[in-house]
């Protein structure tokens, strides 16, 4: 799936509030709080993308668009497109194949009845599917009709990763992947396409990244959350390590993003699929 595309970046967001998380000895769910930061940031993002003529693909965690469907339209009157990031923010490997499938459809009929469009696309929560540890996710994508996925992590990362998976856009268990994108360093793995990994590396080393997969014919596919790009995230009941991993730099990460909106041309999945 090879196309020349000048300057031509995917951007996705997992649209999460700032707890939602999947740390050792962390439950969000027995955190109490009444700070909402999504709202605020999806309105500050949807309004960056439309003045920079961009678009991007919103993998919807399921719980937030049951408490503010106001997200939904905004993507939506934007021009960017919805997708599934599951309901619970759960790891497959946690959830189980019937936990897994139940997630999903939930997940799949809010967004639907929020946004009256077919939802095809999907992102497991902390990237927790592979066809070697979850065979069946994809199997359950395929019966739920979905047409793409972008859950696979080709690096070392937080939770394993995939680090011999393929970096590039293509075929995976019968349906569309797309990748987080990834350097390759004396045959290391490095992911610089999002979240932690943006917020903390270099701006140059990003843009090394990006040019590789230009210069391969691919759109690398970068990924960021809300949070990564707050000056205001709260930090999480897990010590000082932890919340570095949560939040370190965001304070300086809205402003790189821009950086690189100003460079590449940024198009949600679903513009890249309809070339």
């Amino acid at each position: 799936m090879q196309y020349p595309i000048p300057n031509t970046c995917i951007l996705t967001f997992d649209v999460e509030e700032w707890y939602h998380g999947a740390y050792p000895g962390y439950d969000y769910s027995m955190l109490n709080t009444d700070i909402v930061r999504v709202v605020p940031m999806m309105k500050s993002i949807v309004g960056i993308l439309a003045r920079n003529n961009a678009t991007a693909t919103f993998f919807v965690l399921g719980e937030v668009a049951q408490k503010h469907p106001e997200i939904v339209k905004m993507i939506l009157d934007g021009g960017n497109e919805v997708a599934s990031h599951g309901f619970h923010h759960l790891r497959a490997g946690i959830l189980g194949e019937k936990g897994f499938a139940d997630d999903l459809i939930h997940s799949k009929e809010i967004l639907e009845s929020i946004s009256a469009k077919k939802i095809n696309g999907f992102r497991a929560a902390n990237f927790s599917i592979s066809p070697q540890k979850t065979p069946w996710a994809f199997d359950t994508l395929k019966k739920l009709d979905f047409e793409y996925d972008s859950s696979i992590f080709p690096a070392i990362a937080y939770y394993g990763g995939s680090p011999k998976a393929n970096r590039y856009i293509h075929n995976l268990a019968g349906i569309e992947e797309y990748p987080l994108s990834a350097s390759s360093i004396l045959g290391l793995r490095v992911a610089f396409s999002g979240g932690f990994y943006f917020r903390v590396m270099p701006k140059f080393f990003i843009w090394h990244g990006i040019k590789h997969y230009w210069k391969n014919n691919f759109p690398p596919v970068l990924y960021l959350h809300p949070k990564d790009i707050d000056s205001q995230t709260p930090s999480l009941p897990l010590g000082f390590i932890k919340n570095f991993t949560h939040k370190g730099l965001a304070d300086k990460a809205f402003a790189k993003f821009e950086y690189f909106l100003k460079r590449c041309k940024f198009v949600s999945i679903e513009k890249w699929r309809a070339k």
